[in-house]
């Protein structure tokens, strides 16, 4: 049980944009932040690229402790005022064969691809982001995420909370993310 927290926590990320509002056409936004994930460090950066009618990409990099990377690309689109709805791609993979004993090629996080279907909204400086993680490496829905991002002035602020929803994970209520970050526009 030692390597269950670096396992839980490895797959998951902060979301590719922070908010509902995609940078305004030709305009894009790069983001970098640093937190913990459940007992893990975690460090990411992101480029966010506006485009016209109210559409996004993005791509987006995250590492847990050095052992997870995740790599995501993003695409958003506005659908009213201060609402998004978007789809992120993710591919993850371990530097590891095993961790602590425990074969991390069978852990049902942190690896494989994986798509997450998005619904943000933005209110002030406020973002709530919500999806649900479906994995396309043996199939199944894995997780639902729910983000809060708070826009401090110079610094954001992000708390995340993701709900493991295969059979087989063993855990206790939900996996807490807390990042703080970095947001420069070009």
């Amino acid at each position: 049980m030692t390597a269950a927290p670096f396992i839980l926590c490895a797959w998951w990320c902060a979301s590719a944009v922070l908010g509902a509002a995609p940078p305004p056409p030709g305009r894009v936004a790069v983001d970098a932040a640093g937190g913990m994930n459940v007992l893990v460090p975690t460090v990411g950066a992101g480029v966010n690229l506006g485009l016209p009618g109210g559409h996004g990409a993005g791509v987006r990099w995250d590492t847990h402790a050095g052992l997870a990377h995740v790599f995501t690309a993003s695409a958003r689109v506005r659908v009213a005022e201060g609402w998004a709805v978007g789809v992120d791609g993710a591919f993850g993979l371990f530097v590891s064969e095993e961790l602590f004993g425990v074969e991390l090629a069978r852990s049902p996080f942190a690896h494989g691809f994986m798509i997450e279907p998005v619904v943000a909204h933005t209110r002030g400086r406020v973002a709530l982001v919500a999806g649900t993680t479906v994995r396309l490496t043996n199939p199944g829905w894995q997780s639902i995420k729910l983000a809060v991002t708070v826009d401090l002035g110079p610094v954001f602020l992000r708390a995340q909370a993701l709900v493991p929803l295969e059979e087989d994970t063993r855990v206790l209520g939900y996996l807490p993310m807390v990042v703080v970050g970095k947001t420069f526009g070009l």
